[in-house]
């Protein structure tokens, strides 16, 4: 048996150090001013930084992960991180397999993703987005410009407060 933090999958976990951020900076619809992710080394997340509007996002390997299936110490630094700010985390899925030996690509490869936003003690989560097109809308709606970050958290909080009833209908 092992416990929270011990490598379960020593080829999973090396993978998942992986991380390829570069493709946010060139191709089609690049972030402005150069910006791309950064892994940041506590907690375990990256983060891609809209002059100081801070998208964190941890990413887990399967389908349609949730920030419940998230270590509930895990979820609690992002709470506290992200608590009365003007940032937001996600919970990202991708599916690249082990095998393949290559970098995880933050851009391309995520599969699905649930954002979630503190305000005061009210936690709220989206449902689980599917489509790498929808996190690649989010991430480039967030950098458009500097008043849109708020814009998108109040579309998170609102939709929770909403009970949900919107949430399919929450696209970017």
């Amino acid at each position: 048996m092992t416990d929270w933090g011990d490598v379960q999958n020593l080829p999973a976990y090396v993978q998942s150090k992986m991380l390829d951020h570069s493709s946010w900076r060139r191709g089609e619809n690049p972030l402005p001013r150069g910006c791309s992710a950064s892994d940041i080394d506590s907690p375990s997340a990256n983060a891609l930084d809209n002059c100081g509007a801070i998208i964190l996002f941890e990413l887990e390997r399967g389908v349609e992960r949730t920030w419940l299936n998230v270590q509930p110490a895990q979820r609690g630094t992002y709470q506290s991180l992200i608590r009365n700010t003007r940032h937001i985390a996600a919970v990202c899925s991708y599916d690249v397999p082990v095998t393949s030996e290559r970098f995880i690509d933050t851009r391309h490869d995520v599969t699905a993703f649930q954002l979630m936003a503190v305000d005061g003690a009210m936690v709220s989560l989206t449902h689980v987005i599917v489509g790498n097109e929808h996190w690649q809308n989010f991430v480039c709606a967030w950098f458009q410009s500097l008043d849109q970050p708020e814009k998108l958290r109040r579309r998170v909080i609102t939709n929770a407060l909403n009970n949900g009833r919107q949430n399919r209908a929450l696209r970017f």
